[in-house]
């Protein structure tokens, strides 16, 4: 608490408020204790910390409370120090670092898993990917009748394919050939199909045609 004061507080990056929510009630939200843990209130634990803010200490690995030979804070003077500390309405630390913890005094707090502080996001965030029922109004459109008697349609009379052949431009505007008109027909009629029938004629010439060579 003493670097968080000393980084955050003594540095101007934090206010006294922010300095207890991150410390004490943050940390219990986390850890799904709050409001039980982290706030003073009726019905919370008697867990309250008396600050001194003017207060000064170095810290070392010669004087923490803790079963290891080094401190990566070694040598670090923090302004901020706990003259008091209650756990339960009972003074467990006074004096600045004088320790009074009897063993045993602890208590077990059985704790919900996931809290809402932490997974609460997650939670709306599964609940919006959800797959969704499209709702969709009824279809109030008209319905066909199947007991109605079918209307004839007028029939279309079409004009005669050779006719159509026969009245096909073959140029365009410009007076130039209509290079994509197509003088084929699907239904095999030729132009001449209405057409009567004309005398055969015969025409006796040698191979290779008549010729007009006089000698």
């Amino acid at each position: 608490m003493s670097i968080v004061w000393e980084k955050g507080v003594h540095a101007g990056k934090l206010d006294e408020n922010q300095f207890v929510a991150v410390t004490s009630s943050n940390a219990a939200k986390v850890f799904n204790l709050y409001p039980r843990k982290g706030r003073i209130a009726v019905g919370s634990d008697a867990d309250i910390v008396v600050w001194d803010p003017e207060a000064t200490r170095k810290i070392s690995a010669a004087t923490h409370h803790q079963a290891v030979d080094f401190n990566i804070f070694e040598g670090q003077v923090c302004h901020g120090v706990p003259v008091y500390v209650l756990s339960r309405g009972m003074v467990v630390v006074e004096d600045g670092g004088h320790v009074m913890v009897t063993q045993g005094a602890g208590k077990y707090i059985p704790r919900k898993p996931f809290s809402d502080y932490v997974y609460k996001r997650m939670k709306v965030r599964d609940g919006l990917n959800q797959p969704k029922a499209v709702e969709r109004e009824p279809y109030k459109g008209p319905v066909i009748d199947l007991n109605a008697q079918p209307q004839e349609e007028p029939k279309r009379v079409a004009p005669s394919v050779a006719a159509e052949f026969e009245n096909r431009p073959i140029s365009s505007r410009h007076g130039h050939r209509d290079l994509h008109a197509s003088g084929f027909s699907l239904s095999g009629r030729q132009v001449d199909d209405n057409r009567g029938n004309t005398p055969h004629k015969r025409v006796l010439a040698p191979p290779g045609g008549a010729s007009s060579i006089q000698f």
